[in-house]
């Protein structure tokens, strides 16, 4: 009897514990020779680090489709076109502060917390990007103009450290492709 699914499979589907940092390089901290050593340089920056998160976030990147048969009884193909992409980035942040509570109520980075008036649209947005481990090393996932969908919601742990829910909605800043990326450190060449 053959299993559907590679042994190693479950080792590389799973997000592990990460952290959330606004503006950086990814392709600088990807490409380094050591990009553990990359990652924790970024993290010194405090105006880009909006904290970490817990294992268990949730990506994900639906296309939304047109058919362009529009009634035709047979379609043929290439007729279904991608028309844009839902890409979302979901999970719990560990740390609360200034900094992550305006991203969530989409403020402006310079804003004080204040009401949310007017929001921070997505042209004026940095990009944000999880940094964490996989079942299979680190892996980065860039999101263009993040706007937060979810608001901000405090909730206390047993252990009485304070978490954050978050849900980002990427948009796209040009004409084609993805309004994210995904990234893994480069092949080391030996």
């Amino acid at each position: 009897m053959l299993d559907s699914i590679h042994t190693s499979a479950g080792a590389h589907l799973q997000l592990g514990e990460g952290v959330l940092l606004r503006g950086v390089d990814a392709d600088g901290v990807m490409n380094a020779n050591d990009p553990a050593a990359a990652l924790a340089q970024a993290m010194q920056d405090e105006s880009r680090l909006l904290g970490a998160t817990r294992d268990g976030c949730v990506f994900r990147c639906t296309p939304d489709m047109l058919d362009t048969t529009r009634g035709c009884r047979t379609p043929m193909p290439g007729e279904t076109l991608v028309r844009r992409w839902t890409v979302t980035l979901s999970g719990t942040l560990l740390e609360i502060s200034p900094g992550n509570a305006a991203m969530l109520l989409n403020l402006p980075q310079s804003a004080p917390m204040a009401p949310p008036c007017p929001p921070v649209f997505a042209a004026s947005a940095d990009n944000l990007c999880w940094f964490g481990m996989t079942g299979s090393g680190l892996m980065a996932i860039e999101l263009h103009c993040p706007v937060s969908t979810g608001g901000m919601a405090l909730r206390t742990a047993r252990s009485g450290f304070g978490e954050m829910p978050f849900t980002l909605l990427a948009h796209r800043t040009n004409t084609a492709g993805l309004p994210c990326r995904l990234l893994w450190p480069k092949e080391a060449t030996t």
